[in-house]
């Protein structure tokens, strides 16, 4: 997880934060295939938010917004995703 960038919401009677966070598998391999399956494992985990819990808040969304593979210069591949999170005051 890298988050990438936050906001504070605010309401008359409770705050919240919502906030961008990429997920990503990082391998040396000559095709992503095995990389994508991981993070599809991962993905089918933390999609809806399944297993994720942030202590004194509720999750209200926890949502992928946009996917990510790329091979970057060092031959390692990138996937993943970036993820919407909003949560709010107990």
């Amino acid at each position: 997880f890298q988050r990438q960038e936050g906001r504070d919401e605010h309401t008359f009677t409770t705050k919240g934060v919502t906030a961008d966070y990429v997920v990503k598998v990082v391998g040396r391999e000559q095709w992503p295939t095995g990389l994508q399956r991981e993070y599809d494992a991962i993905h089918g985990q933390i999609e809806g938010g399944g297993t994720v819990a942030v202590s004194g808040y509720n999750l209200l969304r926890f949502e992928r917004q946009a996917t990510i593979e790329y091979q970057d210069p060092g031959q390692f591949w990138h996937v993943g995703g970036l993820y919407r999170v909003e949560v709010w005051e107990d």
